[in-house]
């Protein structure tokens, strides 16, 4: 009899740790480690996308680039971005500008008001190891971006994330370790 009372315990403990471990982790974890292998030729682009609704966000991962496809018409750019309801984009751009060295690339940070004017934070030779990012964005409204050892602070407002986008053009890039997690920096 007792131990039919200690199975039954364990087993409805079982099903309570079963049931509550996936809401656990969806609190904690958006998204689980995921990696996106992004291969683009010129005048084409690959992207990887996921509905966002939190309002403080943490993105974390590397980025490695292993080829550049460029072309005089086509300049090779690799992006992690949040996107608003009304499709405005906040976030960092890695490109390449034309008519300087194809060996540096140059990392900015997105303005959804104005996204043709990147404030370069990052200059960063393409040929190398993966380099670590993280893309935050606070419910105060501030974007944070870090990509290796520097980092940058934009001021947005009224901006309600609705997903999230890796992508890249003219290139082939690896993303890797990306993990999605709430911004601890507003608790």
């Amino acid at each position: 009899m007792l131990r039919v009372i200690v199975s039954r315990v364990v087993n409805t403990l079982f099903l309570v740790v079963l049931l509550v471990a996936p809401t656990t982790l969806d609190a904690q974890v958006l998204v689980p480690p995921m990696a996106f292998d992004c291969d683009a030729e010129p005048g084409s682009a690959s992207t990887w996308t996921t509905g966002i609704k939190s309002l403080d966000l943490r993105v974390q991962g590397t980025i490695e680039f292993d080829h550049l496809h460029y072309q005089f018409k086509w300049a090779p750019v690799a992006s992690v971005l949040l996107i608003s309801t009304s499709d405005a984009q906040t976030g960092f751009q890695f490109f390449l500008q034309r008519h300087k060295s194809i060996d540096l690339l140059q990392v900015g940070i997105v303005n959804p008001d104005d996204p043709t004017a990147q404030t370069v934070i990052l200059t960063y030779p393409w040929k190398g190891k993966p380099l670590p990012f993280t893309l935050a964005m606070s419910r105060s409204g501030d974007v944070n971006v870090t990509v290796g050892d520097e980092s940058a602070t934009l001021e947005i407002n009224n901006f309600e994330q609705d997903r999230l986008s890796l992508a890249c053009s003219a290139a082939d890039v690896l993303f890797s370790d990306i993990v999605i997690t709430p911004n601890s920096d507003d608790t």
